[in-house]
């Protein structure tokens, strides 16, 4: 089970979750939560009275910018430790990472994609990645490049597993480059990853299989990664 905070006037995001933990709760008995918090007051008081896994916080609801106001709010909340996703509008890399880097743990870009919004409190609340909710995952053979290059073994819409020759530090932010993110798989692409795990490659000594949820993704990558996919899905059934 998960418990999550939704901090903003929006209630969008707020349905859309507890229809997806309504849905849970039918089929699987899962006890997940979610609250929806509306002044700072209210803030306050629940996170003296309850733990929260996941807390979605409105870019427009915030009375600072947000790398300031991150920084401000840890400070002055040590004892909270909580995955924090802003929900925002921005579209440009180049303004979601310099949030990323100030403290966030994830940038959601309106309107939310209701199943990567899923997966992120799935990964957030328990940190692992599930395979239940998206269309698919594939083995892939695609370069890619994150200051030192890499190659992509397996991409998801929701993460990929890169092989270096190199150990990537948990938790580490890196904008990968590949063709898997580009249109058509033809064009060079990006996408911001997340180090969730880091791991000894299970058949290439002296490799190392890094995994990476993609954070900050924006709708065209994100509809680029799902063309990938069913590209190479079907290249892969010889259609294509």
């Amino acid at each position: 089970m998960a418990a999550v905070l939704y901090f903003g006037k929006d209630d969008k995001i707020v349905k859309t979750i507890q229809q997806a933990f309504q849905s849970m709760r039918e089929e699987y008995g899962d006890a997940s939560t979610i609250s929806h918090i509306q002044d700072e007051r209210a803030l306050e008081e629940a996170l003296i009275a309850m733990v929260f896994d996941v807390m979605f916080f409105e870019q427009s609801f915030l009375p600072d910018t947000p790398a300031k106001w991150i920084v401000q709010f840890k400070t002055g909340h040590p004892r909270v430790k909580s995955n924090y996703i802003l929900v925002g509008d921005y579209t440009d890399m180049g303004l979601i990472l310099p949030i990323l880097e100030a403290g966030w743990t994830d940038y959601v870009v309106n309107p939310p994609d209701k199943p990567l919004l899923i997966e992120k409190i799935s990964l957030y609340s328990t940190g692992q990645r599930t395979k239940d909710r998206q269309v698919y995952s594939l083995a892939l053979s695609q370069s890619a490049d994150l200051a030192k290059p890499g190659h992509i073994e397996e991409l998801s819409e929701f993460d990929c597993k890169l092989r270096t020759s190199y150990q990537v530090t948990q938790n580490e932010l890196a904008i990968l480059y590949s063709k898997a993110f580009g249109s058509n798989l033809t064009t060079m692409g990006s996408a911001i990853g997340r180090c969730y795990k880091s791991e000894a490659h299970p058949t290439m000594k002296d490799h190392f299989l890094n995994h990476f949820s993609f954070v900050g993704v924006t709708p065209d990558v994100l509809q680029n990664i799902r063309t990938s996919l069913r590209k190479t899905y079907v290249a892969s059934k010889g259609g294509g």
